[in-house]
């Protein structure tokens, strides 16, 4: 089976001649869920949005399910990988529902689709949105614009989803039922590749961990082989704690590395 997205050797060099992303080589298979985690400025968003040709990569090679990215039409990538973009800016009256309606787009004929309301209605559901579905999105809290658009990349039904820091604008209650939302996904077949700042949930809630620093993997493997004492000293100049509870692990950043 072909990895659901694997890029190989991959640069993004910006405008301004700063190397964003370098020689960046990953893999995402169905079922996994990669915690994308390191430093502000690290790359994460970039590479992100390098996988899906929101920014161009100045050398390199990206797949998407065996196929290389330049011979996919936008179409048909949009029915491969959803995406949750960092922020939740809404400058738009549309309505939740409405929203969450977009997803439907890369599925959408002259006809339309007869399962376009069921589906809706169900990432609604998902992301505890069903009572605001009328509202409008820019009169929504940063965190109820999150659970939104995590919904409409929830009813795209990709086989793939991205998402770039989806609960740092959540209460803990949200922040969790996403996360284990996510790994529901991940279980049911899904390869899903979230960023995250939280170290806790992503020493509880990923299979896989790929760390970055300065547009580099530094180490990409089992959850609780990246996320160590050393690793985070070298990488976050954080000294931190380690531990479990109730058969999970948690890792609190406690202090600067001096």
């Amino acid at each position: 089976m072909s990895a659901a997205l694997r890029l190989s050797q991959v640069s993004v060099v910006s405008a301004s001649g700063i190397r964003q992303l370098d020689q960046v080589s990953l893999l995402l298979n169905p079922g996994d869920l990669l915690g994308i985690v390191g430093p502000n400025g690290a790359g994460k968003t970039t590479l992100l949005r390098a996988a899906l040709d929101l920014v161009p990569h100045a050398s390199g090679r990206i797949e998407w399910q065996g196929r290389e990215l330049q011979t996919l039409r936008p179409r048909e990538l949009a029915k491969i990988a959803a995406y949750v973009p960092q922020g939740q800016i809404a400058h738009w009256p549309l309505t939740v529902r409405k929203t969450v309606e977009l997803g439907r787009l890369p599925h959408s004929t002259a006809w339309g689709n007869v399962a376009d309301a069921a589906t809706v209605d169900a990432a609604l559901a998902a992301v505890d949105a069903t009572a605001i579905a009328d509202r409008p999105l820019d009169q929504l809290s940063g965190g109820e614009r999150a659970r939104v658009l995590l919904a409409r990349a929830l009813a795209v039904e990709a086989p793939v989803l991205l998402a770039d820091e989806p609960v740092a604008a959540l209460d803990a209650y949200h922040q969790l039922d996403m996360m284990e939302r996510f790994r529901c996904l991940a279980r049911d077949g899904r390869a899903v590749a979230v960023v995250l700042h939280d170290l806790t949930h992503a020493a509880r809630f990923c299979t896989r961990i790929a760390m970055l620093s300065a547009g580099r993997v530094v180490i990409d493997g089992p959850t609780d082989e990246v996320l160590n004492e050393s690793n985070l000293r070298s990488v976050y100049q954080v000294e931190s704690l380690i531990g479990t509870h109730a058969g999970e692990r948690y890792v609190l950043p406690w202090r600067r590395h001096r």
